[in-house]
């Protein structure tokens, strides 16, 4: 598999403990198993690509937000119901 290179922007577990600002080689793969907040990708430049995609873990977080505001819902309409 081709490894590509990525910046780190939090410190991770990989191959020991890399730190923020260090450059890793990676496959895709690898790669998908951290959140986008804690890597970027770095073009054949060096340059840091912005992250285009969102991964898992911010569909995770929209989701979570559903269903907290479900939540606030459910709290709200058995609130009511206690008032009457």
């Amino acid at each position: 598999m081709e490894k590509k290179k990525y910046k780190v922007l939090k410190p991770i577990g990989f191959d020991g403990r890399k730190e923020a600002g260090e450059i890793v080689e990676m496959t895709d793969e690898q790669a998908k198993a951290f959140p986008s907040d804690l890597l970027e990708p770095v073009t054949e430049e060096g340059k840091v690509e912005p992250n285009s995609k969102p991964r898992k873990r911010k569909e995770k977080k929209e989701k979570k937000e559903s269903e907290n505001e479900d939540q606030e819902s459910d709290e709200a309409d058995e609130s009511e119901e206690s008032d009457s």
